[in-house]
Formats: structure tokens, sequence, C-alpha cells
């Protein structure tokens, strides 16, 4: 449990302090090269995903004693198409090109959004914030601390540019600095009550449900990077600036893993 408050109270300070950023700079869009922080955030994720989250995820869910492996697949594809669709009805976790084409186009609309989207747009990145938390906390129930340490720094490091977003995006459209910091107090409060809650409640599930839960977040997480970085592959202006970023983010979570492997043990 001490573990577990450390990490929330670790992954909402962190939020918090990115995201106020924005309240202290004048034009956010040219304070940060948010493309390629986005980039290398994605990495992480990825790494995340295929190196932690899915091989954890398939053991627990084998360690139950099923070998219905479509469940397996069902679950990753449940998680991405999760995503999918909470894009496809504006409620988009996507906000890096969102605010950049608002700040130079004042009203371009990169990303679908219907009427009210700041809490649509707000909606969307915590619950998958939500989910973040969700994987954590199934982990820390395990005793995995390692695991769990691997996976705070790298979902952190996606967090980072998105509570920059939604502090810059919710600034320029409510026009209003309080109801904006609400929006990311909101969003820097959800991962760390989700560790706590699903550290509480996941000893009322089985392995199996676990495992499948863990999968399920990865398919979020594949989805996410996925939209992160692949409008940014197909243009050829950009795709270097991206794909270094994000190898290097690869990079850093397998060295994350290896290193709380080597100091924490599994």
């Amino acid at each position: 449990m001490v573990a577990a408050l450390l990490l929330a109270v670790f992954s909402f300070l962190a939020a918090m302090a990115v995201g106020s950023l924005p309240f202290r700079i004048h034009d956010p869009s040219h304070a940060f090269r948010l493309n390629q922080l986005t980039a290398l955030a994605a990495g992480f994720l990825i790494g995340a995903a295929l190196m932690i989250a899915l091989p954890e995820g398939l053991l627990l869910f084998t360690q139950s004693g099923n070998s219905h492996y479509l469940e397996v697949g069902m679950a990753l594809m449940a998680g991405f198409i999760f995503m999918l669709l909470m894009e496809t009805f504006g409620f988009s976790h996507d906000l890096h090109e969102e605010h950049h084409d608002h700040v130079h186009d004042h009203g371009h609309s990169h990303v679908n959004h219907p009427t009210g989207r700041v809490p649509y747009a707000v909606v969307g990145l915590t619950v998958h914030a939500l989910i973040d938390g969700m994987i954590i906390g199934i982990a820390l129930s395990q005793g995995a601390l390692a695991l769990s340490v691997s996976l705070v720094l790298a979902i952190t490091m996606h967090k980072l540019p998105a509570a920059f977003s939604v502090s810059a995006f919710s600034l320029h459209e409510r026009r209003n600095r309080r109801q904006s910091y609400l929006d990311l107090l909101l969003f820097s409060l959800s991962t760390p009550l989700a560790i706590l809650a699903f550290y509480l409640l996941a000893a009322d599930l089985s392995g199996e449900w676990q495992g499948l839960a863990m999968l399920f977040s990865a398919g979020t997480f594949l989805y996410v990077a996925a939209v992160d970085v692949l409008p940014a592959i197909h243009e050829p202006r950009r795709s270097l600036r991206v794909v270094y970023p994000l190898l290097a983010g690869v990079a850093g979570s397998l060295v994350v893993a290896l290193l709380s492997e080597w100091f924490l043990g599994h």
C-alpha cells in the first residue's frame, strides 16, 4: 500500500508540474517541441505495451490455467477498438496537433470534437489515464514492484505532453484559467486514483481477469502510440524528426524495465 501511495503521488505531481507550464508561458506552441516530445512519449508507451503489459498479461492469463489464446487477442483488440470508438465519437486523447492548429489558425479542427469539445477532450484523456492507473494497480497487487515502477515511468513519460496539451488546449478554448486548472486537476488525479482503486480491487479478481485487463490496457497503449506518431510518419518532412525520438523512447522503456528489474526484482 505504501508503494501504491508513493507511485500515485509521483504520477500526480509529475502531471501537475508539466501541466502547469502553459499557465506561465505566453505562447506554449513555441515553448516546447511537442511533436518530438510526443514521439518520445509514444516510444515509451510502445515499449510499455509490448515489453511489459503484454507479456505480464499473458503470464497472468496462462497461470490461471486458461489456454484459450483467442481471448488474449480479443482483449488486445478490445482495448484498441475501445480507444478507436472514443476517438470516433469525439472523446479524443490527441490534443497535440489540435492545439497547434488552434494557435496558428484559430479555429481549424484537426481531430473530431463535437460541440462542447473541451469537456469531451478532457473526458477522453481522463478515461485513458484511468486505464493507465488500472494496469499499474493490478501490477502492484501482484507484488511486482519492478514491473509497477517500469509502468509508472513509461506511462508518466506519455502523460507529460498530454498534461501540457490539456492545459494549453483548455486555456485556449475556455478563456478561463480557473476552469482550465480544474481540467488539469481532473486529468492529473485520474491515474493516481485508479492506481489505488485497482490495487484494492484486484484482490477480488481472478488471475485470468487480471491478465485480460492488462492485455486490454496494452491494446489501448498501442492505439494511442500509433495515433500520436502515424500522421507525422506519413509526411516526408516530419517523419525523420519523429522516428528518432520514437526509437529513443522504445530504448528508454527497455532501459527503465531492465534497471527496475535489476534494483527491485520482479
